[in-house]
C-alpha cells in the first residue's frame, strides 16, 4: 500500500461491519418500522419528531462512530492520531484534486445533458435568490455523508480489508456493504431516498452506482498516501454536484439521466480498473 504508515495487520474489519450495521438497525430499522418521518417531503407533510432527527442523525454517523471507537481499540490513542493526520492530508497534488473535483461534475453534467436531450428544462435553483443558502448546502454536504461515514468506510475498513485482498476485490467488498447499509433509507419518509419512487428499483439502480464509486474512492485513496481528506472531498462532490442538478432540474430527473449516472461511475471505475490493475495504482505497492 502506498504511503509510509500502514494499519495495523491484527485487526480486522468485520467487527467494524458487524456493529455498523447493528447501529443501523437500532437507528434507521427503528425509524422504518415505526414509520418515523426523517425530514418533511412538502410543506403539507408533518414534520418530523425530535426522536426521529436524532435517530436519522445518528444512523448517518454510524460508521465514523465505529469507525473512531475501533481505532481506539486496536491502537489507542496512537490509532485516533493516525485518523485525524489522514484526515489533514490535504497535499494530494494537482492532478488527484483534478479528478476528485473534475470527475464527478463530468458524470453529473451528462446527467443533465440527457435530462435536456429528453425534454426536460430548467427551472431557477433557490440558490440564484438566495445565494447564501450554498453556504448552508456545502456544510450538510460535507458533514452528512463524506464526513459521517469516510472515517469508518475508507479510514478504518478499507485499510484492513486491504491487508488480505487486492484493491479491487477490497472495493468490491467493501462496495456492496456500504450500499446495503443504505438500504432502510428508501422505506423512511421523508428522506431523498424514498421519493425515488419503486424502493426495489431504484435501490438497485443505487448499489450499482455505490460499488462503483467505492472502486473510484479506493483508487484515490491509494494513491494519495491513504489520505481521508481525498475520500471525503470525492465523495462529497459526487454528492454536491447531484444536489446541484436537482436543484436546476425541478428535484427529479426521470430514469434515464439516473441511469446515466449509474453507467457513467461505472464506467469509470472499469477504465480505473483496466489502466490501474487489481492494486488500483499504477506503481505496485511493495
Amino acid at each position: 500500500m502506498k504511503g509510509q504508515d500502514t494499519p495495523a495487520k491484527h485487526s480486522s474489519p468485520w467487527l467494524f461491519f458487524a456493529l455498523t450495521y447493528v447501529l443501523m438497525l437500532l437507528t434507521w430499522g427503528v425509524m422504518v418500522v415505526f414509520q418515523m418521518r426523517a425530514a418533511a417531503a412538502t410543506d403539507t407533510d408533518a414534520p418530523p419528531s425530535a426522536l426521529g432527527m436524532v435517530l436519522f442523525l445518528l444512523g448517518g454517523f454510524t460508521p465514523t462512530i465505529v469507525g473512531a471507537v475501533m481505532a481506539w481499540r486496536v491502537e489507542g490513542r496512537d490509532g485516533l492520531r493516525d485518523l485525524w493526520k489522514r484526515f489533514v492530508r490535504f497535499r494530494l497534488g494537482g492532478a488527484w484534486y483534478l479528478a476528485i473535483l473534475g470527475l464527478p461534475l463530468l458524470v453529473r453534467g451528462l446527467q443533465a445533458v440527457v435530462f435536456t436531450l429528453r425534454g426536460g428544462t430548467f427551472v431557477e435553483p433557490p440558490f440564484v435568490a438566495q445565494p447564501l443558502s450554498l453556504i448552508g448546502l456545502t456544510i450538510m454536504m460535507f458533514l452528512f455523508g463524506p464526513v459521517s461515514e469516510e472515517f469508518g468506510w475508507r479510514g478504518f475498513a478499507l485499510d484492513r480489508l486491504l491487508v488480505r485482498q487486492n484493491a479491487l476485490r477490497a472495493s468490491l467488498i467493501l462496495g456492496v456493504l456500504w450500499a446495503f447499509w443504505h438500504l432502510p433509507l428508501f422505506f423512511i419518509p421523508g428522506t431523498a431516498q424514498q421519493q425515488m419512487g419503486n424502493p426495489v428499483a431504484m435501490f438497485t439502480g443505487f448499489a450499482v452506482e455505490v460499488v462503483a464509486m467505492s472502486v473510484l474512492l479506493t483508487w484515490v485513496y491509494v494513491n494519495t498516501a491513504r489520505s481521508i481528506w481525498g475520500a471525503i472531498l470525492f465523495h462529497m462532490a459526487l454528492n454536491y454536484a447531484l444536489n446541484l442538478v436537482l436543484m436546476v432540474v425541478g428535484g427529479t430527473m426521470g430514469l434515464a439521466a439516473h441511469l446515466t449516472g449509474t453507467v457513467g461511475l461505472v464506467t469509470l471505475a472499469l477504465i480505473v480498473a483496466t489502466v490501474y490493475g487489481a492494486n488500483l495504482q499504477r506503481v505496485q505497492p511493495c
